[in-house]
């Protein structure tokens, strides 16, 4: 089956502006009031940021997808709330809403090195960078297109809904619990 040629941006729209049609909770996120709780800095008040993390040159440490899988799991524990995730073979990207940007490369420092020693490797991943701030809707929306495409763009798959590391289809609607809180994305 061919798939629309309609812009990310106007599937995210779609969704977002269909919203009260559906249930109240239709958009719940996949976290618990207990985890978020627990993230409080990871809460809806707050600015985006774009979090990117690369691997050392010559490494592709998420090519095997049990590794990606192990790290895809603890990502969505410690950040319950997102508005886009990519998991790529070198490389991964996140963007969320947080109060406390400057504490967000120490917290995905402390996975990567968690994944780095369930690996037994010696060093994978580079410093995580600061994040980059997200200055307005308009930005938000070219960054989560922008990690959603990556995958195609990189031409790992023909069709961004077929890689499994990412919340493009959570983001339209096509997952039972997505991680992607659209929630937040409406109150952008």
């Amino acid at each position: 089956p061919s798939h629309s040629a309609a812009s990310f941006d106007d599937v995210v729209r779609v969704c977002l502006d269909s919203r009260p049609r559906y249930p109240r909770n239709w958009f719940r996120c996949a976290a618990d009031s207990a985890e978020l709780a627990r993230h409080d800095r990871n809460s809806t008040a707050g600015s985006w940021v774009h979090l990117a993390a690369g691997a050392l040159p010559e490494q592709q440490p998420l090519a095997d997808p049990s590794a990606a899988f192990w790290l895809w799991r603890r990502l969505r524990r410690a950040f319950p709330r997102i508005g886009a995730a990519c998991l790529m073979p070198d490389h991964l990207h996140l963007v969320l809403r947080t109060r406390d940007p400057l504490e967000l490369p120490l917290r995905l420092g402390r996975i990567l090195s968690g994944f780095t020693r369930h690996a037994r490797k010696k060093r994978v991943w580079n410093r995580v960078p600061e994040p980059s701030p997200i200055a307005n809707r308009e930005h938000l929306l070219r960054t989560i297109r922008y990690v959603h495409l990556n995958p195609s763009r990189e031409k790992l798959v023909t069709d961004p809904l077929s890689w499994p590391w990412s919340t493009h289809r959570g983001a339209i609607g096509a997952e039972i619990e997505p991680w992607v809180c659209l929630q937040d994305l409406a109150e952008q």
